[in-house]
């Protein structure tokens, strides 16, 4: 569905409501100014005042672009970098829960060898590699 339909059917609900929703909050706030962004609490009618304040020039791009499931996917008009761009966030939070779900895993390793072998086992290195992926998450969280 391309954008422009997608805002007819937000209307009064919030993005939260939609399973796009994320997808709509990432291509939006990729043509946004800086001083306006959406979140997934927004309403259609914050997304709509959102759209306006885009440059004219990308904003038949914006609305021909088609939100299917979690991607957004090229259509005639949308550049490649644009595509791209968004599907690399995507793949950045992907990548960002595949280490933190590593990590559990890890810690689950060296709890049960630690119960096995009767030693509490040193989790200092678990703590750090948790302290680091803590320290990327609030880095690249978006402005709330």
């Amino acid at each position: 569905m391309r954008l422009s339909d997608v805002l007819k059917v937000i209307g009064t609900s919030k993005l939260t409501d939609f399973p796009w929703g994320e997808s709509v909050v990432d291509l939006v706030n990729s043509f946004t100014p800086d001083d306006t962004v959406i979140t997934l609490e927004s309403s259609g009618a914050e997304v709509e005042a959102a759209i306006a304040k885009v440059d004219q020039t990308h904003l038949p791009i914006l609305l021909q672009a088609k939100v299917i499931g979690g991607k957004v996917q090229r259509d005639d008009g949308v550049s490649d970098a644009v595509i791209g761009h968004l599907n690399s966030q995507n793949k950045a939070k992907s990548l960002l829960l595949m280490m933190f779900t590593g990590t559990l895993c890890l810690v689950a390793v060296m709890m049960t060898f630690g119960i096995v072998n009767g030693t509490p086992g040193d989790f200092s290195m678990v703590k750090d590699i948790l302290g680091i992926i803590k320290d990327v998450l609030v880095e690249t969280a978006p402005a709330q």
